[in-house]
């Protein structure tokens, strides 16, 4: 059974525990109830996030626009993004030194607080002699969730400069 566990993040950089669900599969479904009982534990403590933070899990995400009102941000988690890039690079780069460079390109990239500078990392990025990973890039991540992970979108909420959802992986 998966464990979905769900932890608050403070303004002083302490991390906290909310809740611990096991839920039968990973579906809208299973996940709306789970966020369901969240909104009712938020309602009751009188608190509403600002910010939740997921990897990209579909089934999640469709569960928190559901359940939660759109003054909620989404946030997706910067060191998930990055693995899922790196295994889709390794295979196509097979060299360690090349699917850094590029990972830290893509990082650079999410780091841009200006819709200027992503443009210009962007046209960098697309501009480089990887096309299929910068496809990938663009397709899986920026197209659908770049107001969900570059700055320039998520500085405007407020997250606690929150950009994992695990603190020890920064």
């Amino acid at each position: 059974m998966p464990l979905v566990e769900i932890v608050g993040f403070t303004c002083t950089n302490k991390t906290f525990n909310i809740a611990f669900a096991f839920t039968r599969k990973e579906e809208v479904v299973h996940y709306t109830f789970i966020m369901q009982k969240l909104l009712y534990l938020c309602n009751e403590a009188g608190v509403m996030p600002t910010a939740i933070m997921t990897d990209r899990d579909l089934a999640l995400i469709n569960a928190i626009h559901i359940v939660f009102p759109p003054t909620v941000k989404h946030l997706l988690c910067w060191v998930h993004i990055n693995r899922n890039i790196e295994a889709y690079a390794n295979p196509i780069l097979k060299d360690k030194k090349a699917v850094e460079t590029f990972c830290g390109q893509c990082w650079g990239l999410f780091c841009s607080v200006t819709e200027e500078s992503y443009n210009e990392r962007l046209e960098k990025l697309k501009s480089s002699k990887k096309k299929g990973l910068v496809r990938y890039v663009l397709k899986v991540w920026l197209n659908p969730y770049k107001e969900n992970i570059v700055r320039a979108w998520t500085d405007h909420h407020l997250h606690f400069v929150t950009r994992t959802s695990n603190r020890y992986l920064i």
